[in-house]
């Protein structure tokens, strides 16, 4: 990939509804069709925030729940997920930053899908620790339910998954919470 080192608020002119770079036609929901513009963004974020010792990011959160991800919520949205925003996201941390951290993928602990069938667990961290093993330098997940024990069990899950496919990367449970 090429860079340009503009701002990325120069490089997308501030258009905000008729962005080019958007397909809102896309039967997958509002996916970036265009990956090097959006490698870019990400390029010239990090190179913004290295100088202030931002080390971590995150590409999107929970890309296996609709409500976050306007997308198809059937297991093979893992891959266009993937190409579309993690593998670019990865090239661009590299270029900016050596030393940055890619976060992710940031799972809900819903299954994503109204029927129940797609897990966060069988059917989006498996195949990405399996297909995608070096992308993501934290794996991270959320923890929703109104137990103490609902992050323990989906951290022992993730652990247990990881070491399975020889995950090098940390976990972390980055959110969680309880009904007030």
């Amino acid at each position: 990939l090429s860079y340009d080192t503009t701002s990325s608020e120069d490089s997308n002119s501030g258009k905000k509804t008729n962005n080019p770079f958007i397909d809102p036609d896309l039967s997958v929901g509002n996916v970036i069709t265009n990956t090097d513009w959006y490698a870019d963004l990400i390029y010239n974020q990090v190179r913004r925030y290295k100088q202030e010792g931002v080390r971590h990011y995150g590409v999107w959160n929970e890309p296996n729940d609709g409500h976050m991800f306007n997308g198809p919520r059937d297991p093979s949205f893992l891959d266009v997920f993937m190409r579309t925003y993690a593998l670019p996201a990865r090239r661009a941390l590299n270029a900016a930053d050596p030393e940055a951290k890619l976060i992710g993928p940031e799972l809900s602990p819903g299954t994503g899908v109204p029927s129940g069938k797609a897990r966060w667990d069988n059917d989006w961290l498996e195949p990405i620790l399996r297909k995608y093993p070096d992308v993501f330098d934290v794996i991270t997940l959320h923890s929703h339910d109104n137990s103490h024990r609902d992050a323990e069990r989906r951290a022992e899950r993730a652990l247990t998954l990881m070491a399975k496919y020889g995950s090098k990367a940390e976990l972390w449970v980055t959110e969680f919470g309880v009904d007030s």
